[in-house]
């Protein structure tokens, strides 16, 4: 290759790839005219027969490919588990389940905090605490509701540090495909990377 081929190659990763594909199919094949061996060898060496991309560079594009895929799935099951949450909670249709999602994940965060203040021993801390996350918690599942409408729900704050806190009871999500903990409780605010596993 020459230096202006090397340079734009190693800038233009999808022309790499694009690249890399077609010997793969031609390796594959194995039906390779002399023109296409000669390509194939000097796609990997240059005309003075020396390395010019090393492999670690195909190693890191396979990578990146991977990461690519379990980003797109991560989202996959984000948007998914937004929908359900929508649906459960009857939300407009313009609700952005991702940002739903991202809304929840914090609150769980928050609530999981509560939860080492809890064992600590901090029990009226963790009462304010669980009473601000419940309040924020309405504001975005259910603005218009009242206070009681939506404690009607059940959702509660599990105070055992072992499992996610913000739960809702499973004689309320029985026929709901929520995320389900091992005793049936549903879970409002998983974390889906666990599912990429």
């Amino acid at each position: 290759m020459t230096r202006y081929e090397l340079e734009f190659y190693s800038h233009n990763v999808p022309a790499i790839k694009k690249a890399l594909e077609r010997i793969a199919d031609a390796l594959e094949k194995n039906n390779l005219t002399a023109e296409e061996a000669h390509n194939v060898k000097h796609a990997f060496t240059g005309l003075d027969g020396k390395q010019v991309l090393p492999i670690k560079t195909f190693t890191r594009f396979n990578n990146m490919n991977k990461t690519e895929e379990r980003k797109e799935k991560l989202y996959e099951l984000i948007f998914n588990h937004g929908e359900k949450v929508k649906k459960f909670f009857n939300m407009p249709a313009s609700t952005d389940p991702i940002g739903l999602c991202k809304q929840l994940r914090r609150l769980e965060n928050k609530a999981q905090r509560v939860q080492d203040i809890h064992a600590n021993g901090h029990y009226e801390e963790s009462a304010r605490e669980e009473a601000r996350i419940v309040s924020k918690l309405k504001d975005v599942l259910m603005p218009e509701a009242t206070a009681e409408e939506f404690l009607n729900i059940g959702i509660f704050l599990n105070t055992d540090q072992r499992g996610y806190a913000l739960k809702i009871p499973d004689e309320i999500i029985k026929e709901h495909k929520f995320y389900k903990d091992m005793g049936g409780f549903g879970i409002i605010a998983p974390d889906l990377r666990e599912e990429l596993n």
